[in-house]
């Protein structure tokens, strides 16, 4: 075999593997790239909704001259990252959406059970 033929070979080859390794980065780097996005749309998310729903409800405690109930924001930021994973399945049912839901809601209840904080509606004085 010629010296050119055998050069012209080798130089397909190492093309066509260089061709293949650059695809397989660029799929694993646009999942990843693909994550972090769900990642950083979940934390927007949860913020915007606990600042939305933080400011609403000082302004209305303010006007009913009473006490503001702000819930944490670990309660939005749990409720995003469930829908989130929800979120990354292929196909949703009836059934994942409820499972998630209740995911959430158990989520949410040991969070409070185990920490020193409060949370109105589970937490009202006996009178």
């Amino acid at each position: 075999m010629k010296p050119e033929i055998l050069i012209s070979i080798i130089s397909l080859g190492i093309a066509l593997v260089t061709v293949v390794s650059n695809s397989v980065i660029s799929i694993i780097s646009k999942r990843y790239d693909y994550k972090s996005s769900i990642l950083q749309i979940t934390l927007d998310s949860a913020y915007k909704e606990y600042e939305f729903r933080a400011n609403s409800e000082l302004q209305k405690a303010k006007e009913e001259n009473r006490e503001p109930h702000v819930l944490s924001s670990t309660e939005y930021l749990i409720f995003y990252s469930n829908i989130a994973k929800l979120l990354s399945k292929k196909k949703i049912t009836e059934t994942d959406i409820i499972e998630t839901l209740k995911t959430n809601k158990e989520t949410i209840d040991a969070y409070y059970k185990n920490k020193d904080s409060f949370r109105p509606e589970y937490h009202k004085k006996e009178t």
